[in-house]
């Protein structure tokens, strides 16, 4: 999950047997329950990241798109993540177990 080009992606939910659900996502939840698309500074890919800023945007036109670093455009800062709070669910980067 941390080699995703939008960190937006880098978010797994797993079933577990007692009916809890498991989630990582090593970079928050912010991003997403914010629909922010930022790319992951982890690595060098600005053409697969530009090719998913224009598929995501016309999916969800109300998405936030934070440019590739280096590039002209001005970077768009993300607010808080009261979203994640509010939900009950971490923006950490462990797995959290809660109920379904």
């Amino acid at each position: 999950m941390s080699r995703y080009a939008a960190v937006v992606h880098a978010v797994g939910v797993r079933l577990e047997p007692d009916d809890t659900l498991s989630i990582a996502a090593p970079f928050g939840l912010a991003d997403l329950f914010g629909m922010v698309l930022r790319s992951n500074p982890a690595i060098a890919n600005g053409p697969a990241y530009a090719a998913k800023t224009e598929r995501m945007r016309t999916a969800w036109p109300e998405l936030t798109v934070i440019p590739w670093a280096g590039t002209a455009e001005a970077p768009v800062k993300c607010t808080e993540d009261t979203a994640a709070v509010s939900t009950g669910l971490s923006p950490a980067p462990s797995p959290l177990s809660t109920s379904r």
